[in-house]
């Protein structure tokens, strides 16, 4: 089956929702067996620097290796579509790893504690443009290994609803044979060096891929 026929159109129904193998809090959140550091990132005023957009994204893998990805095009833009993982910006106060599962959860249904994150596996940096506005973007990546299931929309934002055209899961080699650009650039060489380890201590310095 190819990436075309995998994809999933934004109003498919919700399949399954994924169990995780770790115990749940009251409050629904996932809690890990041992909590990891907390990346924390600071907002400056907009006096002092008004473009710029740190991240917050998650990779996400199956039990086979399959990344999941949205395939993400503005309609109100000319650029064509690109595959992205999960996320969007830190908003003030958050720490890197808070802003992922806010995250996260907002685009999967999928809630997990933040600290269940770990540290960033990698970082992409570099400026880009959004309808007009010109931004400078610190992209955090965090990992999670999950069974496969199928995202729920009900919690997507009017400009996710917007920009996102559908979503599926990909191999490591199937992503160099894609039509559409992938983000972050290099996502298939990082998930080759990841192999079964849930990360690493140092966070990968990716390059960084704009239109």
């Amino acid at each position: 089956m190819n990436a075309a026929e995998r994809k999933r159109p934004v109003d498919s129904p919700l399949t399954h929702r994924v169990i995780l193998a770790a115990a749940r809090t009251g409050s629904g959140c996932l809690t890990p067996g041992s909590v990891l550091g907390a990346l924390t990132l600071s907002h400056p005023s907009a006096a002092s620097s008004p473009e710029s957009r740190p991240s917050a994204r998650v990779v996400v893998l199956d039990p086979d290796g399959r990344v999941l990805l949205f395939l993400i095009r503005d309609p109100l833009d000319d650029r064509p579509a690109v595959w992205a993982t999960p996320g969007g910006g830190i908003e003030p106060g958050e720490t890197a790893a808070q802003a992922a599962a806010r995250e996260l959860d907002e685009e999967t249904g999928i809630a997990v504690d933040p600290a269940w994150l770990g540290t960033p596996i990698a970082v992409t940096r570099g400026w880009w443009t959004f309808r007009g506005r010109r931004l400078y973007s610190e992209d955090w990546f965090f990992v999670l290994r999950t069974a496969h299931f199928e995202p729920e929309t009900s919690g997507w934002t009017e400009l996710e609803r917007e920009v996102h055209q559908g979503w599926s899961w990909f191999t490591p080699d199937e992503l160099d044979r894609l039509d559409e650009p992938v983000l972050p650039k290099g996502l298939a060489g990082l998930l080759h060096s990841l192999g079964p380890r849930a990360g690493s201590d140092v966070p990968v310095e990716l390059p960084w891929w704009a239109p």
